[in-house]
């Protein structure tokens, strides 16, 4: 009797402490299919980059390409002049603070990190690519697809004529 006490004791226990609560968010799937990251390693040195594309989210009315740039470390800055939408270069870049309010948009937020607002004229493209230099000498590139690539579904079904 003891012994089926105990066991329902810790299954009461086990149960009783798992958190039931499950949010869903589905403006963070979605924003988390349009991010993309750029990392690069040498002689021990880490420079990594992370970029969202806001469009599909925020449906702006003035039809320009809206993003966020995280650059991680904060001492490889990006050099301004040097960024580039589809190879133009221009493009409207702002500096964020980390608790600016357009930040809540993305899913990854690194607060040791630079963040940037790149707002360049719509493309008319199926992808967009972002490229810029850094002040150590990093050509970072990262490439975007205006449909998400959960959004594209191509089958395996071979059709054959008779």
């Amino acid at each position: 009797m003891k012994k089926n006490l105990s066991i329902l004791a810790i299954v009461a226990l086990f149960f009783g402490c798992t958190n039931k609560t499950k949010t869903h968010q589905p403006l963070q799937n979605e924003l988390l299919a349009y991010t993309y990251k750029f990392e690069k390693i040498q002689n021990n040195q880490r420079y990594l980059a992370i970029a969202t594309y806001l469009n599909p989210i925020l449906k702006d009315q003035n039809q320009n390409e809206i993003f966020i740039l995280s650059s991680y470390p904060k001492e490889e800055e990006i050099l301004i002049n040097s960024i580039k939408v589809n190879g133009d270069s221009n493009v409207d870049v702002s500096k964020l603070k980390n608790d600016d309010e357009i930040l809540n948009f993305i899913n990854i937020k690194l607060p040791w990190s630079n963040h940037y607002k790149i707002t360049a004229p719509q493309k008319n493209s199926d992808y967009l690519e972002i490229t810029y230099k850094t002040n150590l000498s990093t050509l970072a590139k990262l490439k975007f697809q205006k449909v998400s690539k959960s959004m594209h579904w191509s089958p395996k079904i071979k059709f054959e004529s008779k």
